[in-house]
């Protein structure tokens, strides 16, 4: 995040990694970030994954953590950990990502630097309207749908346009977008607008 003067404190940096998944789980890469920075910083760690659940805070305790992903359809595989972001917004992210991608996290940063894990999934707008949100990050296409409260919220595979346009198209057959308000945030969002906005009556870009 950048800070709005040129100024920067030590004690409150914060250092934006992201861990981008494969679809397979297994292949990834760590973007951004750097060896050695200095002690008390903290690194904010975004994890872009399919395999993301978010849990209602009243419901969650983490040793559960990993059957709640089971629950979900998105067990824990061979040589994957599940963790979790803080609460956010009443909710919590449960993740599971591969052990290597965790274990060269951890030799990337100084044991006294803070790790803390985000996902794109997390950010909520509280529209008042009924309203479909979009975020295309990675080949990733994040979907979060509001009617009188969150509806439905998931990461699906999107590595191409016609990924999107199908997804939209599936998501139609479940919600009447006419009545919906596009929201679509990110770096893409313009793009993102353009390929998925034609069902919907309004399309606003963040």
């Amino acid at each position: 995040m950048k800070q709005a003067t040129g100024r920067i404190d030590c004690r409150s940096v914060t250092d934006n990694v992201s861990i981008q998944l494969a679809l397979d789980g297994h292949s990834f890469s760590i973007v951004g970030g750097r060896r050695g920075i200095l002690p008390e910083t903290a690194v904010s760690v975004e994890i872009l994954t399919t395999r993301t659940l978010l849990v209602p805070e009243e419901l969650f305790a983490p040793e559960h953590a990993a059957s709640l992903l089971a629950a979900d359809g998105k067990a824990p595989l061979t040589g994957e950990e599940t963790i979790c972001t803080a609460p956010q917004n009443s909710v919590v992210a449960v993740m599971a990502v591969p052990s290597q991608a965790l274990q060269q996290l951890h030799e990337r940063f100084d044991e006294e630097t803070s790790l803390t894990y985000t996902t794109p999934l997390l950010l909520d707008p509280h529209p008042a309207k009924p309203t479909v949100l979009l975020q295309w990050i990675a080949g990733y296409l994040y979907i979060k749908i509001y009617h009188a409260g969150l509806r439905l919220a998931e990461v699906l595979p999107a590595p191409t346009d016609a990924d999107i346009r199908y997804a939209i198209e599936r998501i139609g057959t479940a919600f009447p977008l006419k009545q919906y308000v596009l929201r679509v945030a990110g770096r893409e969002a313009r793009r993102l607008g353009k390929l998925a906005g034609k069902p919907f009556k309004q399309i606003r870009c963040e």
